[in-house]
């Protein structure tokens, strides 16, 4: 099996995910940011594995910001501020205090009057909310997981043997 970079799994992710806009959320300097882009690519990134509840292993390419990289996108102007850290924090321990990725899609969801698309979308096949009843926008947590590697290679794979039969 091949063995694929960092970067080549941003760039797959890209060209199958089903969102218009990702909207990564982080914290600095006690505010909660915002960075919309339609690419992952570039995005400092890891490999990752974990076991799923049924004990098989799942590997996965996870955001990695480090303070460095919220700084150069707060500095660069693609970062704005949506929010005091403490105030956000306080409405995630109101909320139950459920995992952060679902939370930044909570709060966004209140935040934008968007609609939740249905549990469990493949990212494939569009993003974590809509907006304004057309805008699909994956949602993503500075450490969060952008996809499940073998998902992706899966979806790549079945990509590719439907284009050559085209």
């Amino acid at each position: 099996m091949k063995k694929y970079s960092i970067h080549e799994l941003q760039v797959l992710f890209d060209i199958l995910n089903g969102a218009d806009v990702n909207a990564l959320l982080f914290e600095r300097d006690h505010w909660i940011y915002m960075v919309l882009d339609a690419s992952v690519t570039g995005l400092p990134c890891c490999f990752d594995c974990h076991m799923d509840s049924q004990g098989i292993e799942r590997r996965t390419l996870r955001l990695n910001l480090k303070a460095i990289d919220k700084s150069k996108l707060v500095q660069s102007g693609k970062a704005v501020r949506l929010i005091r850290a403490k105030e956000y924090w306080e409405k995630w321990e109101e909320a139950g205090k459920p995992n952060r990725g679902f939370f930044a899609e909570m709060y966004l969801a209140e935040r934008f009057h968007a609609t939740f698309t249905e549990k469990g979308l493949p990212f494939w096949k569009g993003g974590d909310l809509i907006i304004g009843g057309t805008q699909h926008v994956q949602v993503k947590w500075e450490t969060g997981t952008v996809c499940m590697i073998d998902n992706l290679l899966r979806k790549a794979n079945k990509e590719q043997k439907q284009a050559a039969r085209a």
